[in-house]
């Protein structure tokens, strides 16, 4: 139950400002933004540490928390995806897979590091400098070569 909960609060920053004509980049910017301080926040790091921990344990606890938390957000990026690719905003290509590979950008080792303790003293200016490059790095590989490509 603990879990089902933290795993709705955590997904509705995601559904924010998806009624409004956001332009996709400033939306990929948002959602990568909410993502990592999800990521990094010391709530999440700390269950994330308790879940694996049991996990081999307890495999319906690890299978839980992935139901709540990772598959929700990248069903929400698939679906974002989908849209996206069907309306010509981003190439066509497979939306899930798009949405594993944006969480992997916008992630790197960074959510790694927070597990281990390791270095992780960034600013804001910096956590907005990895998302950027998360999303210029998404929107080469999957917007379209138009001259509104670097809009989207």
């Amino acid at each position: 139950a603990v879990i089902a909960e933290e795993g709705d609060q955590n997904s509705r920053p995601l559904l924010a400002g998806e009624a409004g004509q956001e332009e996709l980049r400033t939306k990929l910017l948002r959602f990568g933004r909410t993502i990592l301080d999800l990521l990094l926040a010391p709530e999440t790091v700390a269950t994330y540490r308790m879940v694996v921990a049991e996990a081999t344990r307890s495999p319906e606890l690890g299978r839980t928390y992935y139901e709540n938390g990772a598959a929700r957000l990248l069903a929400r990026l698939q679906e974002l995806f989908a849209a996206a690719m069907s309306s010509g905003k981003l190439r066509k290509a497979h939306p899930r897979r798009a949405a594993e590979q944006f969480v992997g950008l916008i992630r790197g080792d960074l959510q790694l590091r927070a597990l281990l303790g390791v270095g992780l003293e960034l600013g804001e200016m910096q956590q907005d400098a990895v998302v950027r490059a998360g999303v210029d790095t998404f929107c080469r590989a999957y917007c379209p070569d138009t001259p509104e490509a670097g809009s989207a």
